[in-house]
C-alpha cells in the first residue's frame, strides 16, 4: 500500500467518524425534543383528567342543579317572549322542544 492510498484510506475513516459523531449528537439531540414533548403531552393528559374530575364532580352537585334549572327557565322565558330574545343574555344552550324540569 503506498503512502498516498494509505492517506486517502486515513481521510475517510476521519470523515465516516466525523460523520458518525455529527449523526450521533443529532440524535440525541432528536431524542431530547421526543422526551420534553412526551413529558408535555404527560402534562395535559393530567390535566384534562383532572379536568374531567372537577366537571364530573360538579356535574353531581345540587349547585350544578339549581344552576342549571335557574338557566333553563331564563332561557325559556327567553324562547317564550317575543320581545325577549334580542335582548336575552343567553346563546341558545337548550333545544327549543326540551321541558323545563
Amino acid at each position: 500500500m503506498s503512502a498516498d492510498q494509505f492517506q486517502n484510506l486515513n481521510d475517510q475513516i476521519i470523515d465516516m467518524s466525523k460523520r458518525i459523531e455529527a449523526i450521533r449528537l443529532e440524535y440525541e439531540n432528536i431524542r431530547s425534543e421526543c422526551d420534553k414533548e412526551k413529558a408535555r403531552l404527560q402534562d395535559i393528559k393530567k390535566q384534562i383528567a383532572d379536568q374531567e374530575a372537577i366537571i364530573k364532580n360538579s356535574e353531581n352537585s345540587d349547585d350544578y342543579a339549581k344552576i342549571t334549572k335557574v338557566v333553563r327557565e331564563i332561557w325559556y322565558y327567553c324562547l317564550s317572549n317575543a320581545y325577549a330574545p334580542r335582548s336575552c343574555p343567553f346563546p341558545p344552550l337548550f333545544n327549543r322542544s326540551e321541558r323545563i324540569q
